[in-house]
């Protein structure tokens, strides 16, 4: 799982593991903000899940 390699990059980096884990979290939003904006036909399609369920 992708979760255990980002558990231990925070507990190597200790007390900055913070800043790291929202700068993480401040670039999957810019990621998530642009495809929203680039391809809103192909969000509106899919449901705002995880896993998109197309057959």
């Amino acid at each position: 799982t992708p979760i255990s390699p980002w558990s231990r990059d925070l507990v190597l980096w200790g007390g900055k593991g913070k800043f790291i884990h929202i700068k993480i979290s401040h670039t999957v939003s810019i990621c998530a903000t642009r495809t929203l904006r680039e391809q809103p036909s192909a969000i509106s399609r899919q449901p705002l899940h995880p896993y998109p369920r197309q057959a």
